[in-house]
């Protein structure tokens, strides 16, 4: 099972080592790079995690390491997932879910938002949960 949460103000830490190891194994799947988002501050970090940018982190329950993550940007009632990313040493385990069934991480066909939400896919990358 994977389990799966919304990155709060106080996890700014863990969020910043899982993005730029996420810019660092797969640079050309984001609109950023390493180079650019090392240096920021804990302040920059924190104002990433907004009302209309949310980030997830996604756990595999034998390891406390994040296996990957995913950002949402919201906006007038619709959710955009903009990127998503798993980690190399998580790709290809659990993941069940209702409507997943035994569909691995990073494998298959990308979860569906409820239909309340709506969404997009801007870049659907190699990586994806």
């Amino acid at each position: 099972m994977v389990v799966v949460r919304e990155v709060i103000p106080d996890d700014w830490q863990t969020l910043r080592d899982v993005r730029l190891a996420a810019l660092r194994e797969a640079p050309s799947a984001f609109g950023s790079s390493y180079a650019r988002e090392a240096p920021f501050t804990e302040e920059q970090w924190r104002g990433r995690i907004s009302d209309r940018s949310v980030t997830y982190l996604a756990y595999l329950p034998e390891n406390p390491e994040p296996a990957g993550l995913a950002g949402v940007y919201v906006a007038d009632g619709v959710a955009d997932v903009v990127s998503m990313w798993v980690r190399p040493s998580a790709r290809g385990r659990g993941g069940q879910g209702p409507d997943r069934g035994d569909r691995r991480l990073g494998e298959g066909p990308r979860p569906r938002l409820p239909p309340a939400v709506g969404h997009r896919v801007q870049h659907p990358g190699p990586h994806a949960l």
